[in-house]
Parts: C-alpha cells; structure tokens; sequence
C-alpha cells in the first residue's frame, strides 16, 4: 500500500490494487512511504528499519522516562550521588533483549511501531501527570499519541490505555479524573488527530466501508482458529518463552518484603503500579478472548520492562547473586541468543512468499501482467511486482464470473467462488500458510 501510495500520489484512502483496503488505518504505510521516499530504495531492508527503529526509539524513551523517575525520586537504594549507567539504561536494554521485541524489531510489520505510539500515550501521561502536575497537559497529550495509534490500528488501541489508566486512578483514589477538564482534552486531542485523517476521507468515500471492515476485523480476531487449548497454550507457554527471561523476575514481587521496600519510593512504587496494570490488564483481556493472538498483547511489553527494572533496582538478592551480576549475565546471554534466534527461525521459518513467487515466474514467464480476482493479498503484491518483479502490473478483476480471454488469474480457492466460474482443465494450486490460491488462464 505504501508502494501504490507514493505511485499514484493519494495518501488519504488506502488501496491495493486501485480497489480500497479498509482494514487498517493509513499511518503506518504513510510512515513506509516517507522511508520509501528519502531512502529511494523499495526493499525489505528500508520496512524492516522502520520496525527496527521503532523499537530503539520506544528503548530511548523507557530510559528517558525512568531517568525523569530516579531524579525525582528522594532516595534511592544504592550509594553515591548518581546512579550508574547500567541502572540509567535498565528498561531501554530490557525491552530490546525481549525475545518477543526482538522478533517484531526485524520484521516489515506494524507491531513495533504501534507499540511506540501507545507506549508513548501511556508513560507521556504518567510523566505529565505525576511527575510534573501538568494534569490537563497529560490527558491531552496522551489523548494526541492515542489517535495515532487509532490511526494505525484502529481502536483497540484505547484497551491499552484505559484499561490501566482506570485501575490506577482507582488506587490513586482519582477515578473522578474521569469526569473532569482532562478527560474532556483527552478525547479532543484524540479527535483533532484521528479526525484530521477520518473526516476528509469519509467524506470522499464515505464512513460506512471502514465502520464495516473494522467490525469485521474484531469479529475475526475473536474467532477461535483451532482448538481452545491450542490457544490456553499460546498464552501459558509460549508467552513464557515470548518473555523469558525477564517474565521470570516478575515471581520476585510475590515477597512481601520486596514488595514493602517498593512502597518506601513513591514515584518507583507509582511506576510500577501503572506498568502491573498495563501488562496484566492487557495479558487476561486478550486471554479471555479465544481468538486473540499473542502478538496482539505486544504493545504491553514495555510494562514489563520496567517491571523488570524494579527488580533489578530494589530486590538485593536475586538467586543469591548481586542484581548487577544477574542483569550482565542475562544480557549478555540474551544478545548471543538473538543471532542464534535469528539464525533459527530464519531457517525454519518458511519463505511463503518467496516460494510462490518462484513457482508463478516458472508459470508466468514472458507474461507481464496478472490479474486477481476477489483477493488481495498485499505481501505477494509486493513480492510478484517490486522485489522479484514477475510481472510489470498485478490488476484486479471486479467480478470472476466473465473471465477474458488469454490472461492469467489468482483466484482463492473457495467452493462457492469456484461454482461460479468455468475452470479450464490446467489449474496450478498455490498456498501460502493457510491460504489456498488457484492459477489459471482465462479461456
């Protein structure tokens, strides 16, 4: 989509193909497009960077707001008048040693940079409101950050910050906020920025074709895809191996005396508590949901991270060794891990589009154009058109019924659709993980 944006010049409506995609807001491919654009090369390198940088970024600003909290704070629990640069950098070098980050940072998809954006909403907000008593300020700067991350993933962004946000005014014994100028500024700012894109665009193509691609795309992510303990088991053991082992130090805080020693630092123990509610808040809403992935819980990895900071900074024992010697160890550990996780799930992993797109230069040779018919897949767009470059033009077909003569068609195999249509007897099936495609000519 970004592609086709910087082509034809129309950033408001996304579209593949010249039809409109109405699954997902625009921002993160306009971001694509602008890297496009400065970098002028089109490959997977300049959309993984992006990711990539997303994830630095979101490192920077984890440290930044824990430096903000340390200065703050009174007292603190070591000697000497500054704190050490390990202890400076502790969630910046925790989030980017996530296998979970890891794994997003490298891929061309919109999960580290949505993750920036709410985490940017919800710590802009705890460092506005708690640290500087800009109380106003904080919601309507949280409210700003929140309509692009509504812009990017439509709006299950918001569960990622009211879900915390009402749990921790309710400890606060502020849950009135709610109702007060703040709040009001929240929803403007979130309106003044969702609404700059949703109004001109609604007004071109109307708000209906989003209203209904966005139902659908919640219907189907609550959708159970297999069986029930398949998914119990994404969200028990995989999700200790998705944030192993930093998950781990979150079974220290079960000690009480940890727990009494956090309560002694104010700001830290405020800290802690929004970054308990975000991850744990994001973690059993999405496991109540049968159909959601664990990727989807990804923005509430930088709860985490301090959470594990707070560890390291307050627990004196851990497994009887000194925190700093634990954090160097696993860090350590952690950044030797990271190539040899690379080096494996690049080799296990398998190369859908990169396999079909050889199989279709095999059957397309000297053809310069492919059509498709009621299926958009983007990624294979890309593969076929820029970075293998099959095919000159990828079209689309508004309807299979009247297929012309003597061109080449992609079509999903569905019964329905294939009762529809005369197949000739030469019909090539493709796949692409679950995803079952039918090649043909038109006769």
């Amino acid at each position: 989509m970004a592609l086709e944006m910087l082509e034809k010049g129309d950033f408001w409506a996304p579209s593949i193909l010249g039809k409109p995609y109405f699954m997902k807001p625009p921002l993160f491919n306009w971001v694509l497009a602008v890297a496009f654009k400065i970098s002028g090369n089109f490959s997977e390198f300049t959309a993984r960077l992006v990711s990539s940088l997303s994830a630095i970024i979101t490192a920077l600003f984890l440290s930044l707001i824990w430096m903000k909290v340390l200065k703050k704070e009174e007292s603190l629990p070591f000697s000497g008048k500054e704190p050490p640069l390990w202890i400076l950098l502790l969630p910046g070098l925790i989030y980017l040693t996530i296998p979970q980050v890891i794994d997003k940072a490298l891929l061309a998809e919109i999960e580290a940079f949505y993750a920036l954006l709410v985490t940017f909403s919800l710590y802009f907000w705890f460092y506005l409101f708690e640290l500087k008593g800009k109380k106003d300020l904080a919601f309507f700067v949280a409210g700003c950050f929140s309509g692009l991350a509504i812009l990017t993933k439509t709006f299950q962004a918001l569960l990622f910050f009211y879900l915390p946000l009402i749990l921790y005014l309710r400890k606060r014994h502020f849950l009135k906020l709610l109702y007060s100028k703040g709040h009001f500024l929240f929803l403007l700012g979130l309106l003044l920025v969702f609404g700059a894109w949703f109004i001109p665009v609604s007004l071109k193509v109307g708000f209906k074709p989003f209203l209904t691609a966005w139902l659908a795309e919640y219907s189907g992510a609550t959708r159970i895809e297999g069986k029930l303990l398949s998914h119990l088991e994404v969200y028990t053991a995989d999700a200790v191996l998705y944030f192993f082992p930093w998950l781990l130090l979150l079974l220290l805080w079960i000690k009480r005396e940890n727990l009494e020693h956090l309560r002694s630092y104010p700001l830290l123990s405020r800290l802690g508590a929004l970054s308990v509610f975000l991850f744990v808040s994001a973690y059993f809403s999405h496991l109540l949901i049968p159909g959601a992935r664990l990727r989807y819980i990804f923005p509430a990895t930088s709860g985490l991270a301090f959470l594990s900071s707070l560890a390291f900074l307050l627990c004196p024992k851990i497994l009887g060794f000194s925190p700093k010697k634990v954090f160097i160890f696993l860090i350590s550990f952690l950044f030797l891990s990271k190539y040899a996780y690379t080096f494996y799930s690049n080799s296990k992993s398998p190369k859908y589009f990169h396999t079909v797109s050889s199989q279709l230069a095999n059957y397309l040779s000297g053809e310069k154009v492919l059509y498709l018919c009621e299926t958009l897949p983007p990624y294979l767009v890309y593969y076929l058109k820029y970075k293998y470059q099959v095919v000159e033009e990828v079209k689309y077909l508004e309807t299979c019924k009247e297929i012309p003569s003597g061109i080449f068609v992609l079509v999903p195999r569905k019964e329905k659709l294939l009762n529809e249509i005369s197949l000739p007897l030469e019909v090539i099936p493709l796949k692409i993980r679950s995803n079952e495609y039918l090649l043909f000519k038109g006769g």
